[in-house]
Formats: C-alpha cells, sequence, structure tokens
C-alpha cells in the first residue's frame, strides 16, 4: 500500500454533518474512496476526537448512532498512541511549531507510511516529514468566494 492516506478528525466529523451538505459530500467522497481502495489510515486519537465530536448536543446521536458512524472505520489500519510516538510527535512539534494534537496527527501519518495527510487544520502544500497535507475543501471555499 503505497497511496496511504491519512485522514484528520474533522474531515470525519464533516462527513456526518448535516449542517454543510457541500463538505459533507467533499468529505464522503473521499473517504469512500479511500476506504475503497484501501487506502484510509487513522489514529486512535482520530477516533477518540470523532466520537467526542459526535456525543456534543449539536449532532444528537445516541450511542447506537455514533456506533454505527464507526462502523466503516473498522477494517482501516489504526495508529495507536504509545511512547514512541509521543516522543515523534515532540520531534515534529519542536521541527514545525504545531500544536500537540496536530503533531501527534503528524506522527501517526508518519508511522502509518502515509503520503498525504487529509485536512482542514494544518497548511494545504505544506509537507511534515515529507507527507503532504491536502484540504480537500480548499477549492470548495475558492468556488464559494
Amino acid at each position: 500500500m503505497t497511496d496511504r492516506s491519512f485522514v484528520d478528525t474533522n474531515i470525519l466529523v464533516y462527513g456526518v454533518d448535516t449542517d454543510l451538505p457541500h463538505k459533507r459530500d467533499i468529505a464522503l467522497s473521499l473517504i469512500a474512496d479511500l476506504i475503497r481502495r484501501n487506502h484510509l489510515v487513522l489514529s486512535s486519537q482520530v477516533l477518540a476526537e470523532f466520537v467526542s465530536a459526535l456525543m456534543k448536543p449539536r449532532f444528537r446521536l445516541s450511542r447506537e448512532q455514533i456506533r454505527k458512524c464507526l462502523g466503516p472505520y473498522q477494517l482501516s489500519p489504526l495508529v495507536a498512541i504509545d511512547h514512541m510516538l509521543v516522543l515523534r510527535a515532540l520531534d515534529a512539534q519542536s521541527r514545525y511549531q504545531l500544536s500537540w494534537w496536530d503533531s501527534l496527527i503528524v506522527a501517526a501519518a508518519e508511522r502509518g507510511s502515509c503520503k498525504v495527510i487529509y485536512s482542514e487544520d494544518l497548511n494545504h502544500g505544506q509537507s511534515y516529514f515529507g507527507i503532504a497535507v491536502c484540504n480537500p475543501f480548499s477549492h470548495a471555499v475558492m468556488d464559494a468566494e
């Protein structure tokens, strides 16, 4: 799997966000394509943040609905946070001046042998440890302006 791609929490959240249908469509299309090609990589951090977001009153989802939202991701590789990942995240934070949570994302993507990180939070076009960042909504934002 040479074209593995890491997906940040915000992409997963947009995939269930009915308030932003344009972003939802883009997120769902991207996620479906990555799953179909077996290229999707996630981390335990991303799944935990995803569940936390879905538990907020804004989404009004039951625990059973949240479990269903997690279903499509059960076969995707999952990078766990361990001691070595935390140390690598410290390297990312120091080298790139990222937030702690974004540093963990970069370290997890590197461990997952990803070529791309899909994220709205990291800088589109930036490269971290040789991994390119792509904001899948960047063209959609420009089209809306």
